[in-house]
């Protein structure tokens, strides 16, 4: 299975085995293109290239698998569509003013740093979100998960 219909069924989804078996065919995937493709690269580049493809695919299926959700979402915290749509809106918003302080962060950290406290960023903002009470604490959950994207 390709990369694009992985892609596919992950938006799609909702059921966890199917994620599953995605994301395996989603390694599987990269590690045949690790295999044909080594670009003049030493195994370390390709293993930094590897991590870095996996974040910016965890990037996309943040932003990508919530739209599902959220009429569940809806249903669980008690909120119109209107309430619910500033889940995507203020992460739109928000890449606006991040994404550009990227190149500030870059310049002040190191590659290493910005990756693991990213990731790290990411994790808690996952965890806020599992145990996300009201609203509020999920919206600034998409927020936590956004500042990840800046890194």
């Amino acid at each position: 299975m390709g990369f694009g219909k992985t892609y596919l069924i992950l938006v799609f989804c909702e059921s966890s085995e199917i994620v599953e078996a995605a994301i395996t065919s989603l390694m599987k995937y990269f590690m045949e293109a690790r295999k044909m493709a080594s670009l003049g690269l030493t195994n370390e580049q390709r293993k930094m290239v590897m991590v870095l493809l996996c974040g910016a695919v965890l990037v996309v299926l943040n932003q990508t698998l919530l739209s599902p959700a959220l009429p569940s979402i809806m249903e669980h915290l008690q909120v119109d569509a209107t309430t619910v749509q500033w889940l995507t809106s203020a992460y739109a918003l928000m890449e606006a003013v991040v994404i550009p302080l990227a190149a500030w962060f870059m310049g002040r950290f190191n590659t290493r740093v910005l990756f693991i406290g990213g990731m790290a960023l990411f994790g808690a903002g996952s965890f806020v979100a599992a145990i996300a009470p009201v609203f509020a604490v999920l919206l600034l959950r998409r927020l936590l998960c956004l500042i990840r994207v800046a890194r």
